[in-house]
């Protein structure tokens, strides 16, 4: 049987992503850094990446899961270099991407992928409705009949709001995974039984904005990645505690 995945932001072979996202299975103290010296994101940061690790992983991950006859949507920023070896080294017979703005590839690359979308999509997926897009929306097509939206390149960051449907499918709140489908359709379930407990109100301003969130983004991406894990355990997926760190790295601010 075919299945269906979503994913976005993996960042292969990406090492500053790595640290601005707190990718933390893969950071480590840097045996170089000299706090004598200025602070430099690149070149004196106390903070190192074993990139060839995180890749690695993210690919494991990946082909542990995905069969070579499924599908795969790719909500953006899916590879830094190297495109054709990480397309080629992933299971799925079709890979469908929507553009980011990290994905500067070149044509050979871009013929690997089933589709390539440079500005989103809306699909129909197993009969669900649905505007895929690299970016978060606030409104997109049939948006108050039903219809949902997919988006990464935000890390968790953006606050999710449980009367819009609309969430972030970005690796890094999904520990370091795709995404199968029946986890998407749960998401949108619990989201569906907020919005009838509301009166069937699909977006009302003033609730939105009375929504209780952190106002560091960092821990707003803390937030999701715990819910996101707890959806993941209900549905009885195998869950590797690495992947899906509680903590985050303190980076210097540059003088």
């Amino acid at each position: 049987m075919i299945e269906d995945f979503v994913t976005g932001c993996t960042h292969l072979g990406h090492r500053n992503v790595c640290l601005h996202a707190s990718r933390m299975p893969w950071i480590y103290p840097n045996p170089n850094y000299n706090p004598g010296e200025k602070y430099n994101f690149k070149f004196n940061n106390p903070w190192a990446v074993d990139v060839k690790m995180h890749d690695e992983a993210l690919i494991e991950n990946w082909n542990k899961i995905v069969g070579r006859k499924d599908r795969l949507f790719i909500l953006g920023d899916f590879a830094f270099n190297d495109h054709a070896r990480y397309i080629q080294a992933l299971n799925g017979k079709r890979k469908i991407i929507i553009l980011g703005n990290h994905d500067k590839m070149n044509s050979d690359s871009l013929s690997l992928f089933a589709e390539v979308h440079e500005m989103g999509c809306r699909k129909k997926i197993q009969g669900q409705d649905v505007t895929l897009c690299h970016y978060g929306m606030r409104t997109w097509a049939s948006s108050v009949h039903g219809s949902w939206q997919l988006y990464s390149h935000s890390h968790g960051r953006l606050p999710e709001f449980d009367n819009m449907y609309t969430f972030d499918v970005g690796t890094d709140v999904w520990g370091y995974n795709v995404i199968p489908w029946p986890v998407i359709v749960e998401k949108m379930r619990l989201i569906e039984e907020k919005i009838r407990e509301r009166g069937g109100r699909y977006v009302d301003g003033e609730f939105a904005a009375k929504a209780v969130y952190s106002k560091d983004p960092d821990q707003r991406m803390l937030d999701t990645r715990k819910k996101n894990k707890a959806i993941m355990e209900s549905l009885g997926y195998e869950i590797n505690e690495e992947m899906w760190p509680e903590e985050k790295i303190c980076l210097p601010t540059a003088a």
